[in-house]
């Protein structure tokens, strides 16, 4: 997996988290899920979504955090988790290290919009999953974000992403490539978040300072460009009365047969 974000500012992560929480939550409390489960977190990252899942799911008997960088996993297993219930390890989301159908429920935020081959790892949640299980992921779809008053930077971001991600627009995918395993008709939820909150603003320029030094490898920007980019994104955050619209999250999750 070519991860293109730098993480050396957690608090991205964190704010990431806040921000996405009620999305999450909105599917957490849609999932016909198991009264005692044992429930997997792919792609962990330093275990926000992890914690969430644990205060949400009801009589989890276990639940494990994976993801593949192990300073994030030190992150994570730094963090004490509700009754010893959590715990986190550093592995490949396309080979897991688990048997066949040891989980009830397997989650993935955010991580496949990252992946060459995101099939592979959806096929690994489903090889994991016990039969009557769910599989749920939750994707953006990164052809528009916008705000108002408008911005030339957020203009950008659609094509910055589209350039850099390796998946940006997976979001209106997930459907099919949920239907190519083999599974039966995926349950499909969309959401937009948007609002004058600061913090969607914000989230902007954090992850644009995060993909930045990938953006100048790889000749996307050059330093001028993101520096100016960069600029313009903390002139809109620090702007009263500011609307933001963020991409939509695809919410897609299947019963495993």
């Amino acid at each position: 997996m070519a991860y293109a974000i730098s993480e050396q500012n957690l608090e991205r992560q964190k704010l990431l988290a806040r921000i996405m929480g009620p999305v999450t939550d909105q599917l957490l409390e849609s999932l016909p899920l198991p009264s005692l489960s044992r429930c997997l977190d792919v792609g962990c990252g330093m275990g926000e979504t992890t914690r969430q899942l644990a205060g949400k799911l009801d009589n989890v008997v276990e639940l494990i955090g994976v993801d593949q960088d192990s300073s994030l996993i030190e992150v994570a297993r730094s963090v004490p988790g509700p009754d010893g219930k959590i715990t986190f390890q550093q592995g490949d989301a396309a080979h897991l290290s688990f048997e066949d159908q040891t989980f009830d429920f397997v989650f993935a935020r955010y991580l496949l919009h990252h992946l060459d081959h995101p099939q592979v790892v959806l096929a690994e949640m489903l090889r994991v999953c016990k039969s009557g299980g769910i599989v749920a992921v939750q994707e953006p779809d990164c052809a528009k974000q916008y705000c108002y008053p408008e911005s030339w930077a957020y203009e950008k971001i659609p094509n910055i992403y589209g350039r850099l991600f390796a998946n940006a627009f997976i979001g209106r995918q997930l459907y099919s490539l949920f239907r190519r395993l083999g599974c039966p008709l995926p349950h499909i939820d969309v959401m937009t978040i948007a609002g004058v909150n600061v913090e969607l603003r914000r989230s902007y320029r954090m992850v644009m300072e995060a993909i930045g030094p990938a953006l100048m490898e790889k000749g996307i920007l050059d330093s001028k460009e993101l520096e100016d980019l960069c600029e313009e994104l903390r002139r809109v955050e620090e702007q009263d009365d500011v609307l933001c619209v963020w991409s939509p999250t695809f919410s897609v999750w299947v019963n495993r047969t």
